[in-house]
């Protein structure tokens, strides 16, 4: 492709004289679908995936979405295409097969921008084969997201979020659900931060399917991505652990060390715990945890935790060598009790340690360490 440059217009009529600067670039063409930052992925761990970046099509069936009533609009944000359905749009497609009997972990995401809601609007749902809803993804007045989960017509269970979600911009919401022996349990999270978890629903009152046959998609409100996570990169049942990287990689770029939020069910690739994680890590008294080894240049480094408050007297941090002796300088916030910062005036290789001093179980959740920019 080559772009020609004129220091003017030739006049109207006149052949332009070749152009004194030309340009040749070489785009390159690829039909493999790029991540976006912050995007879900990768595409294998999910049963179903949409990016409405444009299209209707499920990335991981090939299906095609079409419109019930009338064609979506696609709006620009950020710079990427969305999907926008005002309130008389109803979005179909067939229902989500993989949670038909499913007795694994899983995770529930959408990307969504509600706007401003005076009333519940039904954002997504599944249906039977007498269209009735199994599943409703519900959007609240003051734009707090809930689910309902339908044991019979007119009979539901309410997964509620204690939360809201901001009414200019999109958000990511999370729900995963654990199966335990009688019950499940629920973890909701928005933007990658854990909200809400502990939750357990009742086995005996979920659909007895899930999925359904079919499943709508409804205005108003602004589509980003919707997903069902099945499967970790090792192909095992898993809810999606990834959640609070993708936030953290997203927010602090190439700038990030580790994000880790101890949400999954086995311990992450590296680090020491005492025990297995399950939504967070328990950490018993005078017990530690070790991040894996890095290399780093000399500099500040930032350490979050987002439940920092409740354990700020009862976590102390440092940064070991490779003997395990303390290095750098660790500095608690006096004005931030999630954020620590670390310097060291060297490069160095360490790993860094978390220890409970208190004398109770205390629970480790969503670290991450980036390096402070002056």
């Amino acid at each position: 492709m080559t772009a020609l440059w004129y220091p003017e217009q030739p006049a109207e009529g006149e052949e332009p004289l070749p152009a004194p600067v030309q340009v040749v670039t070489h785009p390159v063409v690829t039909t493999t679908p790029r991540l976006l930052p912050g995007e879900l992925g990768p595409e294998a761990s999910y049963g179903s995936l949409w990016h409405f970046r444009g299209t209707l099509t499920n990335r991981r069936t090939a299906e095609k979405l079409s419109p019930a009533t009338k064609d979506v609009s696609w709006l620009l944000d950020n710079g990427g295409l969305v999907m926008g359905l005002d309130p008389t749009t109803v979005l179909r497609g067939t229902g989500l097969s993989e949670l038909n009997a499913i007795a694994q972990s899983f995770t529930f995401s959408w990307s969504i921008n509600p706007g401003v809601l005076d009333a519940d609007v039904v954002a997504w749902q599944t249906l039977n084969e007498k269209n009735e809803p199994l599943v409703q993804f519900v959007m609240g007045a003051r734009n707090r997201p809930f689910l309902r989960l339908y044991s019979a017509p007119g009979i539901f269970q309410e997964v509620g979020g204690q939360f809201s979600l901001p009414e200019d911009r999109i958000s990511q919401v999370n729900l995963s659900f654990i199966p335990l022996e009688k019950d499940w349990q629920v973890s909701w999270s928005l933007n990658g931060i854990t909200k809400q978890t502990g939750k357990f629903v009742e086995s005996k009152g979920l659909p007895k399917s899930l999925g359904g046959v079919a499943q709508e998609w409804r205005g108003p409100m602004v589509w980003d991505e919707f997903g069902v996570y099945l499967r970790n990169a090792e192909g095992v049942p898993s809810l999606d652990a990834g959640v609070f990287q993708r936030a953290m990689k997203n927010l602090h770029g190439t700038e990030l060390l580790f994000a880790e939020s101890f949400d999954g069910l086995a311990p992450p690739p590296g680090w020491e715990l005492p025990g297995p994680p399950f939504l967070s890590l328990p950490l018993p008294a005078q017990d530690v945890v070790l991040s894996p080894p890095v290399s780093l240049e000399a500099g500040t480094y930032v350490v979050q935790m987002a439940n920092a408050e409740t354990l700020w007297d009862s976590l102390a941090f440092s940064a070991l060598d490779s003997e395990g002796n303390p290095v750098g300088k660790t500095v608690k916030s006096a004005t931030d009790q999630t954020t620590v910062e670390w310097t060291s005036h060297e490069p160095v290789l360490v790993r860094f340690e978390w220890k409970n001093i208190g004398t109770e179980v205390v629970s480790l959740d969503e670290l991450a360490i980036f390096r402070k920019m002056e």
